[in-house]
């Protein structure tokens, strides 16, 4: 048989077909320059992302936040206690004051109930709690209309509670409350006699 036209013969007559690449081993169409640039500027930014990822986990540990929790817990620990997380919302004071009562099979108290106890007891002492209370501007002892304010705010608004409060709800519950720090010794504050 004679080779057809389009296919080449060897030196005894024998068709052979002509190879045809396969797709794997075309040549990979060529990378424009803008190309490489655009991939070798995602890889870059991958690279950077990841090492501000660690680097954020880095600082993390070492935080002030971090350490202040960290030496909290320690404490707690030796203590056979642990930390009980409350939501930072202006409520966290009587909420956590809550909190251990409950635990404590001392009582449940509402956010409002416990606000009330502290205003009732802020202002029934007036002529005491004065001295401790300052104009957070001037530095100067609250005036009679900026402790009314004072009041209403701690009864009617997510003000955040201090020392004050916590001295107030200690005599009004009848109750020790303790505040453990990272730093210092813990502040016990003993409910008047």
């Amino acid at each position: 048989t004679e080779p057809s036209s389009n296919q080449p013969a060897t030196s005894n007559g024998e068709t052979v077909e002509e190879s045809k690449p396969d797709a794997a081993e075309k040549d990979e169409p060529r990378l424009s320059k803008a190309q490489r640039r655009r991939d070798k500027k995602a890889q870059d930014n991958r690279e950077r992302d990841a090492q501000i990822k660690e680097e954020q986990a880095l600082l993390q540990k070492s935080s002030p936040r971090i350490l202040e929790n960290n030496r909290i817990n320690e404490i707690l620990i030796k203590r056979g206690m642990l930390a009980h997380s409350v939501p930072a919302d202006g409520d966290c004071l009587y909420n956590a004051i809550n909190h251990q009562l409950t635990q404590l099979d001392i009582g449940s108290y509402s956010v409002p109930e416990l606000r009330g106890m502290a205003a009732d007891y802020i202002e029934a002492n007036r002529d005491v709690m004065i001295c401790y209370m300052s104009n957070p501007d001037t530095g100067d002892m609250l005036s009679a209309e900026e402790f009314d304010k004072y009041c209403h705010q701690v009864r009617a608004t997510k003000a955040w509670g201090g020392e004050i409060e916590i001295k107030a709800l200690s005599t009004s519950l009848k109750c020790p409350i303790e505040v453990i720090q990272a730093n210092g010794p813990a502040t016990v504050h003993v409910r008047d006699a």
